[in-house]
């Protein structure tokens, strides 16, 4: 959802396909993450991108979701947030 948000239609295959740890929520949030990062900036999605794959928690570190409160810190901005109960501003 927030990939076709913030990106160009012809953008948004690759900015799904981008490399992140195993764990479903883990790669969510760091999904997310690099997503926020990029601003809808496709050079700097790559770029996000490749910063997670060498340690996927400098991107939560700058995406500032790195803390326990990391789905309020996008809740309040009004993305969409994995794991939230409906109505919550669920994914």
């Amino acid at each position: 959802m927030e990939i076709a948000r913030r990106f160009q239609a012809g953008d948004w295959r690759e900015a799904t396909r981008v490399e992140d740890p195993s764990h479903a929520l883990d790669r969510a949030r760091v999904h997310l993450a690099i997503v926020r990062q990029s601003a809808g900036d496709i050079d700097r999605l790559r770029r996000a991108g490749k910063d997670a794959m060498n340690d996927w928690r400098d991107v939560l570190v700058a995406a500032g979701m790195a803390n326990v409160d990391w789905r309020d810190v996008l809740a309040k901005q009004g993305w969409a947030v994995p794991g939230a109960p409906p109505g919550e501003n669920g994914a």
